[in-house]
């Protein structure tokens, strides 16, 4: 595969690359290419395993079935998967924020598999799930988030359009210096070093009004004449 599309998510990643040039080898295999590759006579076989043919490191999944070139992709340790057509494949259920990698070999019948060819992607940083406002005063609000996805983060608080505060690895912050009854957007972005921020997430909250203080005056009691 040619290299990485940037079709990403939090839990899959597209790789794609051009199709397979069956005139790249044309030779046949032989009884010598047996086990894993089939015999001369085009017998299939689906092994998994990890074979060498000649001077070649091979994934060994067997040959193509049919007509025409097809994969087999090994998408960052998991299971291998053959008979694949098309020249772009989904990778899915990844660790967020982490670095995956894929290795995909083309095989058509008749012919030798191609040499494996790898690629690695980014799954992206998973958002916190929701932003809760626990509280507030004149001049603060308190946050809180659930943890993301993602391991080794750290998360930063912003609220409305005053700088961001690193709130570290906890789960709360608080914003002060606030205006008094003033609504502000909450919002928690997770960082990971290495990687794009998450995607944010945000709730409206709202400080405190300011309550002037009550002044009573007291009047001294007038006694009448008698």
């Amino acid at each position: 595969f040619a290299g990485v599309s940037s079709a990403a998510s939090v839990d899959s990643l597209q790789f794609a690359g051009p199709a397979v040039d069956e005139s790249i080898d044309n030779r046949r295999t032989s009884d010598n290419y047996g086990g894993a590759y089939g015999s001369s006579d085009n017998s299939n076989s689906n092994s998994n395993s990890n074979s060498t043919v000649g001077d070649r490191s091979q994934i060994g999944c067997g040959k193509s079935h049919g007509a025409g070139a097809s994969y087999c992709v090994n998408c960052s340790g998991k299971p291998l998967e053959c008979n694949i057509t098309a020249s772009s494949y989904t990778c899915t259920g990844l660790s967020s924020g982490a670095e995956h990698s894929v290795t995909v070999v083309a095989q058509a019948p008749g012919h030798l598999d191609s040499p494996p060819s790898s690629a690695t992607g980014k799954t992206l940083v998973a958002p916190v799930a929701s932003v809760t406002v626990t509280g507030s005063n004149v001049n603060c609000l308190d946050v809180e988030w659930p943890a993301s996805n993602t391991s080794g983060v750290t998360y930063n608080l912003t609220c409305g359009s005053n700088s961001p505060i690193d709130a570290g690895k906890q789960l709360n912050g608080s914003c002060c210096g606030l205006q008094s009854g003033e609504n502000l957007t909450a919002t928690v972005v997770v960082v990971k070093p290495g990687f794009n921020n998450s995607s944010p997430a945000s709730r409206v909250g709202q400080t405190r009004e300011f309550s002037q203080p009550m002044f009573l005056s007291f009047l001294p009691q007038r006694r009448g004449i008698v």
